[in-house]
């Protein structure tokens, strides 16, 4: 089990991977929900919370393996966007934003992690 909003979760799911498997080859961020509604009316605490799920813990997850995917020199990341990642829908502020947010992070993080030559 793994909650991407709890950074100790996510470290104790990558030292339970690493003891019960030796190592971890690929990440599939999967984790994400869409909060819908106009953007005045909807409380901090659930616009935080989207970000929370669908992008920062998508980050922290990522950045938890990095470390391990460059030592081992190999690794696969697979981000789970959706179509709100590149086209936006009314009422949809939130989870557009979300989403565009992880096609960006997505983009820039290949260049970061090609190899240099």
């Amino acid at each position: 089990r793994l909650d991407v909003q709890d950074a100790v979760s996510i470290t104790a799911a990558v030292v339970a991977g690493l003891a019960a498997f030796g190592r971890i080859d690929a990440l599939v961020n999967n984790a994400g929900y869409g909060a819908y509604g106009p953007l005045e009316t909807t409380p901090l605490k659930s616009i935080r919370r989207q970000y929370e799920v669908n992008v920062l813990g998508l980050m922290a997850t990522t950045k938890a393996l990095l470390p391990h995917f460059r030592a081992n020199r190999s690794g696969t990341i697979v981000n789970i966007s959706s179509m709100g990642g590149r086209i936006a829908f009314p009422t949809g502020t939130l989870y557009h934003g979300t989403k565009f947010a992880v096609e960006g992070f997505s983009e820039a993080l290949q260049y970061e992690l090609a190899p240099i030559g």
